[in-house]
């Protein structure tokens, strides 16, 4: 009787044991199986990787050719194509308020005239240098450079002119270029912008055989 039960014991045991064993490989089984999307991870981040490489070409080639879209040469004047010297490449403020290039000089002969609005001398100049720009107009640039005062007065002094470029340096900038320390003060410059005379306070020069000769 008592190993009946012994038997029915041991049976009931070996078969929860084989029951457990299923259900422990199963899991194991499900476990190894791959999850979706998990895939598809790999493939997105190397998708990413090759929009940021095409991404950085993009730039690194814009990056080499914008040089090589920058303006022509700095010393020649891109409307005219004429060769602009040292001596003409500066930017200053026209009587009007305009901007003025003085690379628009470029190709004729120019006659700066460094005054000052309360110079006795320069407004004594004022009838020669009136008489060069007309009788030169279209052959020969007459630019009259108002310096060494406020922009209020440079502007009535030069009020008084006519048949020439006028310019407010109340800074400073184109006499420092030209070196200019006194007025009045006279440079002129051939049609290549080259430097050929120049005079200061004092100095005795006939501006109109001076010009004469450039255009000789």
């Amino acid at each position: 009787m008592h190993s009946h039960r012994r038997a029915g014991v041991l049976l009931a045991l070996l078969v929860v044991l084989a029951l457990g064993g299923c259900s422990s490989q199963s899991d194991k089984d499900r476990s190894d199986e791959p999850v979706s999307g998990a895939s598809s991870g790999p493939d997105t981040t190397g998708s990413e990787t090759t929009r940021s490489d095409t991404a950085g070409s993009e730039t690194a080639g814009s990056d080499t050719t914008a040089p090589d879209s920058i303006g022509s040469d700095p010393e020649t004047d891109a409307e005219t194509d004429v060769a602009v010297s040292g001596n003409l490449q500066f930017e200053a403020t026209a009587l009007d308020g305009a901007r003025f290039d003085g690379s628009s000089l470029a190709g004729k002969p120019t006659v700066f005239w460094f005054w000052a609005p309360w110079c006795p001398t320069c407004r004594g100049q004022i009838p020669e240098v009136e008489a060069v720009a007309a009788q030169y107009a279209g052959d020969v640039n007459v630019v009259g450079v108002g310096g060494l005062d406020d922009p209020a007065a440079i502007e009535d002094f030069a009020a008084d002119l006519d048949g020439m470029t006028l310019l407010v340096d109340d800074e400073g900038a184109i006499w420092q270029q030209f070196a200019i320390t006194e007025q009045s003060s006279f440079v002129i410059l051939d049609a290549d912008g080259q430097e050929v005379e120049r005079s200061g306070y004092g100095d005795d020069i006939d501006l109109p055989a001076e010009v004469a000769d450039l255009l000789s």
